[in-house]
């Protein structure tokens, strides 16, 4: 079993405009569906999802790093390391969607988790993998910074663009050319949308540079390279150790019926095993809502500490549809 390393969608993802009645009744939830679930507080009347029986209990846990581990890591902490360019960054804003991008972003995930900053920590090739690791940080820090300054500008040209058009329209109106005038602000509208799904996905790029700064910052790492850090408590976790939810069928939960797991952590886990091979399909990410078999997305409020996560069936068929009360990411989906 191993966890998917794809692109991080860290807020919720527009989808873009079409016909939401069709996707219905196609089986799919549309956007609007699933921004209501993203809203909803728990559904007090149904029981939520409950983890998986055998938890690995905390007198199991070890955070000693092994050899094969230290390794493996130092391997991968090197080869990001070489990716990882103001070029690439640059490209992974330019065409975020590309074989390059998606591997840069799966590089930036296992960097996230913290048991993979402490595997590279720990060993002989410790000190050469912080150089690293810091060097890196200062290269995710710039990109972040500039895509930043990037959205900025975006919002305003953006502004200005249709506040001018806008303005064209009414006087348009007012000269008696009110049919043209309205067709302008449609076009407006759709070019509109437009914008902000690119702007959307400028935004999760940017929380995925910045998310994996932040866990290289020096605290962070430090952390990272101590001799020993202690278990957090019961009470930081909500259970003693990192839960896994098992789903095996799609039909499991549905935009009709979608099943709830509430209080998820960040070491938790969606095993979606059952689902990939009853799809007979590897998944795969979208940042749309998804419509083939076997594509997935994870949408997720941080106003509402909600996400939606949603596997497409084959057409006609209702897709997977789960709510969870915590953030889901990338690497908490195992297959």
């Amino acid at each position: 079993m191993s966890t998917i390393n794809p692109q991080h969608l860290s807020g919720t993802q527009p989808s873009p405009p079409g016909d939401s009645s069709g996707a219905h009744a196609q089986g799919r939830p549309t956007q609007q569906q699933v921004d209501a679930l993203l809203n909803a507080g728990p559904n007090w009347s149904v029981t939520p999802k409950a983890p998986d029986r055998a938890q690995q209990s905390p007198d199991t846990r070890s955070n000693q790093t092994s050899p094969e581990q230290h390794a493996d890591a130092t391997k991968r902490v090197s080869d990001t390391h070489t990716l990882l360019t103001p070029e690439t960054i640059n490209a992974l804003q330019g065409n975020p969607d590309s074989a390059q991008s998606r591997a840069i972003k799966s590089e930036l995930e296992w960097i996230f988790q913290p048991e993979n900053r402490r595997a590279a920590l720990r060993g002989p090739d410790a000190k050469a993998n912080r150089k690293k690791f810091e060097e890196m940080s200062v290269v995710l820090n710039a990109g972040a910074r500039n895509l930043n300054s990037a959205k900025h500008k975006t919002t305003e040209e953006v502004m200005n663009k249709f506040a001018f058009k806008n303005i064209e329209a009414l006087l348009g109106a007012f000269d008696g050319d009110a049919s043209s005038s309205f067709g302008r602000l449609d076009n407006s509208l759709a070019e509109l949308a437009k914008i902000k799904q690119h702007y959307s996905r400028m935004d999760s790029t940017y929380k995925t540079l910045s998310n994996t700064c932040d866990s290289l910052a020096k605290e962070k790492l430090d952390a990272s390279q101590a001799d020993a850090t202690p278990p957090p408590a019961a009470s930081d976790t909500g259970h003693d150790s990192p839960a896994t939810y098992s789903f095996r069928s799609v039909s499991e939960s549905t935009l009709e019926s979608p099943q709830e797991i509430r209080n998820f952590k960040s070491q938790d886990k969606l095993n979606l095993t059952g689902i990939q091979k009853q799809l007979n399909a590897s998944l795969r990410w979208v940042e749309r809502t998804p419509e083939s078999n076997g594509e997935i997305q994870i949408q997720y409020s941080p106003n509402n500490k909600v996400s939606v996560v949603v596997i497409a069936d084959a057409p006609g068929k209702p897709s997977f549809v789960l709510k969870v009360f915590g953030e889901v990411r990338q690497s908490n989906i195992m297959t």
